[in-house]
């Protein structure tokens, strides 16, 4: 455990990606210092952009969930600026947004020896930062315009994975990204309207997303069995009871 430290320590590539970290860190910094106002996110959006050219492999690869983990995460922050927040707090919301930016940064320079399950993490992980956003956003006036905002989002993100995990069926891709974002955003309005809490809400969807992702994955690995798709089943719904006593109208 010691040794595996001190190579990571010594490791270039891991000061390289974590100098990147906290550039964006601190964009963030001086955005919150400015109120996220529209220089604030010319700023960001000029940073960012920078980011994202100083990586020359796989950057390609990764062009949906680079820009919307920045927009999200801009957005994210403003909303937290409208709350009072505790040092602490605030500290473990910056470490969590340092953490998926490094998972992000470490992809785009193939630092990770399973890429494909570091990507599925890193892809759970803003999920459950766009959906947090979603169900604390949302609102009657601004439902659709919300709803189109997650559709899109969501298309790129379901293709993306596709082209990521190697799999050559493009048109094929493009459908089913469309059918599970279609499905998604019908999910989330429908959880919208329940009394699960946003954070709940947030949960479930993501877990939604996940099982989906993942069974669509499989069908196209070639993989799908009624076994699997039971075990699937079987683990949605559990989780789904979980999340569902544990919110504000349990059943308890």
């Amino acid at each position: 455990m010691v040794k595996q430290l001190k190579l990571l320590l010594i490791n270039p590539t891991v000061w390289k990606l974590t100098f990147k970290v906290l550039i964006g860190l601190l964009v963030i910094y001086l955005s919150q210092l400015l109120n996220f106002s529209w220089l604030a996110g010319f700023i960001f959006f000029i940073s960012w952009l920078l980011i994202y050219f100083s990586f020359s492999s796989e950057k390609q690869w990764l062009f949906s969930s680079f820009w919307l983990t920045g927009f999200y995460t801009f957005w994210g922050f403003k909303i937290i600026l409208n709350f009072p927040v505790r040092i602490s707090t605030s500290l473990l919301i910056y470490f969590a947004a340092g953490l998926i930016f490094f998972l992000l940064f470490g992809l785009m320079n193939l630092y990770f020896k399973n890429r494909l399950s570091a990507y599925s993490f890193f892809q759970d992980f803003l999920l459950m930062v766009i959906f947090l956003i979603f169900f604390h956003s949302l609102s009657l006036p601004w439902l659709f315009p919300l709803g189109f905002v997650l559709f899109f989002s969501l298309f790129f993100l379901f293709k993306e994975v596709f082209s990521f995990a190697g799999l050559n069926f493009y048109r094929r891709h493009a459908v089913i990204s469309l059918l599970l974002a279609l499905g998604t955003v019908e999910v989330a309005w429908l959880v919208g309207f329940l009394p699960l809490g946003f954070i709940n809400g947030a949960i479930f969807l993501t877990l939604f997303s996940f099982i989906c992702r993942d069974t669509a994955l499989t069908h196209f690995k070639g993989g799908l069995t009624l076994s699997f798709v039971f075990i699937q089943i079987s683990l949605f719904l559990l989780l789904s009871l979980i999340i569902f006593i544990f919110s504000p109208w349990s059943l308890t």
